[in-house]
């Protein structure tokens, strides 16, 4: 999970990271990697994440929640294995365009200095797959 770009004064240790990556250490290719049955995802999608009254995973489980209510749109009548796949996939989608909210980011990919690539792992049929934005779908990388 990657949160939006943010100036405030909390600490930012993805952030920190990031621009590590980026600026100094001149990194050419992010990857975003999520999988199939993230326990993270599915306390999401069922509402119950952190311990009571909220907590760290709570806080960063909320980075996701567009992921969740985009899903829950635009497939409401599907099962939940289904939407927490889509959840699943959906929160990596977000995290690469939540990786562009960051300017130095941002610059480098439009001069194709940097390229950012969303994987999913489907972890009972042992595939990686490549998120294409082009086709606005995951496919089996080979």
């Amino acid at each position: 999970m990657v949160p939006p770009f943010e100036e405030n004064g909390g600490h930012h240790g993805v952030s920190a990271a990031l621009e590590f990556a980026v600026c100094h250490l001149g990194v050419e290719h992010i990857i975003v990697l999520g999988h199939s049955q993230c326990g993270g995802i599915n306390a999401l999608m069922k509402g119950s994440c952190g311990c009571k009254g909220g907590g760290f995973i709570s806080r960063w489980m909320s980075i996701a929640i567009p992921a969740r209510e985009r899903v829950l749109a635009e497939l409401p009548d599907k099962g939940p294995e289904l939407q927490q796949r889509a959840a699943e996939q959906a929160a990596i989608i977000l995290s690469l365009e939540n990786l562009l909210s960051f300017p130095w980011i941002d610059e480098r990919v439009s001069r194709g200095e940097l390229t950012l690539h969303g994987w999913y792992f489907d972890l009972a049929a042992g595939e990686l797959l490549d998120y294409a934005p082009e086709q606005g779908r995951f496919e089996v990388l080979r």
